[in-house]
């Protein structure tokens, strides 16, 4: 334990969970072993953590730049958003932005979740980046 990465692409675990929960299952073990000090944590020099996860996030950013996908300065308005931009959103993708441009014009922001493809989870993260 201690070296795990949450990370996942099942839709469900062979117990019936769904991935997302399996997924945090995997992130409290993390920071179960991050308190324990227990494998890489070990080594870890917690006074440089702070700097170096900035580092990561800036790194990060560039990356997502680099292939195109910038982060949105503000609230996206997604009745006249662009493709390009409603693809700045967390997961949503090409086919993604083609169904929420057809699905045009929303009311309130909550008919997003009318849009195949968004549920619950999807829809929360988003919300926080979208207005009409």
């Amino acid at each position: 334990m201690g070296l795990a990465r949450a990370f996942g692409v099942y839709r469900s675990t062979p117990d019936g969970s769904h991935r997302d929960e399996y997924i945090e299952t995997l992130k409290d073990a993390e920071f179960v072993a991050a308190r324990r000090g227990l494998g890489a944590w070990e080594y870890t020099d917690w006074n440089a953590l702070p700097s170096e996860r900035r580092a990561q996030r800036l790194e990060n950013e560039e990356d997502a730049m680099a292939m195109g996908q910038r982060v949105p300065d503000g609230p996206i308005n997604i009745n006249s958003a662009e493709a390009g931009e409603l693809r700045m959103l967390p997961g949503i993708g090409d086919v993604m932005a083609l169904r929420i441009i057809e699905a045009r014009p929303f009311k309130q922001l909550e008919d997003l979740r009318k849009v195949s493809g968004i549920g619950p989870k999807s829809y929360e993260e988003i919300s926080k980046l979208i207005e009409l």
